[in-house]
């Protein structure tokens, strides 16, 4: 009673010296540990608030001493390692969630924040390829458009820019909208166009610069802008890239295109990309089933 007297007046570490008197005079009472249980969690949640981790993470800890089983606690404990800093243990932590709960939505969630938290300390002091694996361990299903900006970004800067272009895409693939994905293809279209124009390395460049230049028409037809989409794909076949792999890609977006055009029922501009495609591919199935199709 005394215990629950000063756990109600806020005067937790009074209620922890009870509570223990309680638990070690009757240990196999389940209330008594119960009290002294709820007691270490609600203190080491008011620590935690008032940013004494350390002290919150003690009382955590005691509490699991008395039941390791309980996720609510692993879940606080986990919590206060993180916004300490401690980011080894706070994945440690989840994990053991992840063992007593394969299907833990918080304890998911958290090693996803972990990630992002992790990622974003390392990219604020300038350890790109170490923020980059923390944000490349993010489970693809549940990145969102603000990771693959971040890992597009992150190729960036580390002058990496044909591998950003994937995170890109898939973030204007998720909102062809989305003016952080656009402008930074846009932005390595330019430099690609500038060392072109430069006369430097010519032949990579050109190849880069067609793999540049189709990212923007996918995501131009995405955007709905498909006759902008079509002059952008006119501009990467008039690089004629010599590489066979950014020959096949072209083609299926040129397909992809006429398939566009196609369904908006605007045939004129369907028959003026499949010649184009042609030219790369004259053999290809899907053309002569489009040719087909339209006779």
């Amino acid at each position: 009673m005394l215990g629950d007297l000063y756990f109600q007046k806020g005067d937790y570490p009074q209620a922890i010296r009870q509570f223990k008197i309680a638990f070690e005079a009757n240990a196999g009472n389940e209330q008594t540990r119960a009290n002294l249980i709820a007691v270490y969690h609600k203190y080491g949640q008011v620590l935690d608030s008032q940013k004494r981790h350390q002290e919150a993470i003690t009382q955590f800890q005691a509490a699991l001493v008395l039941e390791p089983g309980h996720i609510n606690l692993h879940l606080s404990l986990a919590n206060a390692y993180q916004t300490a800093n401690n980011f080894d243990s706070a994945h440690t932590t989840f994990e053991r969630i992840l063992e007593l709960d394969l299907e833990n939505p918080q304890a998911k969630e958290g090693i996803v924040n972990l990630h992002i938290r992790r990622g974003n300390n390392f990219l604020n002091r300038k350890k790109y390829t170490s923020a980059l694996k923390e944000f490349e361990s993010i489970p693809e299903p549940v990145r969102n458009v603000g990771i693959y900006n971040t890992i597009g970004y992150l190729y960036l800067m580390k002058k990496q820019p044909l591998k950003a272009l994937p995170a890109f895409e898939t973030a204007l693939t998720r909102n062809p909208r989305d003016k952080v994905a656009y402008q930074n293809l846009q932005s390595i279209e330019s430099q690609l166009d500038q060392k072109l124009n430069k006369g430097e390395d010519s032949e990579t460049v050109k190849n880069n610069l067609a793999l540049v230049r189709n990212s923007l028409v996918i995501c131009l037809i995405g955007r709905n802008e498909h006759l902008n989409a079509k002059a952008k794909y006119r501009s990467a076949l008039d690089l004629a890239p010599d590489d066979s792999t950014i020959k096949v890609t072209l083609v299926n977006t040129g397909i992809r295109l006429a398939k566009e055009f196609k369904k908006k029922k605007w045939p004129k501009n369907m028959k003026e990309v499949i010649p184009w495609i042609q030219e790369q591919d004259p053999e290809n199935i899907a053309v002569k089933q489009l040719l087909e199709d339209t006779s």
